[in-house]
């Protein structure tokens, strides 16, 4: 079963995921195409990351720019996380709102945001393990990203453990 929570910003769509768990551990069922079709949900998969991270990591804020733009299905598959979204539409309306949703391994949310989003998650357990469906394949030539730091969002820490690279992103500022 995969059921639609909410819809907190368009193009943004909290996901309850099937999950069960029983005395060997737990089997997770992101995706299925016939249930998010049920769903009203329109996501078709082409590539799939999955990323393991300590307790204070920050990746993000990512996105994919034409022609290659990218919806993403993110989860959370051990650990918690802080998961938070931009948008980085300069025609929208809402470019620049900000939505984020605290995800544990045993809740089951799944996050669809659509390429109007940059995306990225801040690591609040010890050992994290999050896996992101996208709809296009990675292309290095359209791969871009925010500055963390530049987006309207009190996050929870001044100094998380991050990339170099994304270090290097451009503020929010730079894309009106």
């Amino acid at each position: 079963m995969i059921e639609v929570i909410g819809k907190p910003l368009p193009g943004v769509t909290v996901l309850r995921l099937f999950r069960q768990e029983d005395g060997r551990g737990s089997f997770h069922k992101i995706y299925n195409e016939t249930l998010f079709k049920q769903q009203g949900l329109n996501f078709s998969p082409k590539e799939c990351f999955i990323s393991r991270s300590s307790h204070n990591v920050l990746r993000g804020m990512h996105y994919q720019g034409a022609p290659k733009a990218q919806a993403k299905l993110i989860s959370c598959i051990s650990g918690t996380i802080l998961d938070v979204v931009v948008n980085i539409n300069k025609g929208s309306r809402e470019f620049g709102e900000v939505y984020a949703i605290k995800m544990r391994d045993d809740d089951n949310f799944g996050l669809l945001v659509s390429p109007d989003y940059a995306h990225g998650f801040y690591c609040l357990g010890d050992d994290n393990i999050v896996a992101y469906l996208a709809s296009e394949v990675y292309s290095p030539e359209d791969d871009a990203g925010i500055l963390w730091s530049s987006i309207d969002y009190k996050w929870p820490t001044v100094d998380p453990i991050i990339s170099e690279r994304d270090l290097r992103h451009p503020t929010l500022s730079y894309l009106k």
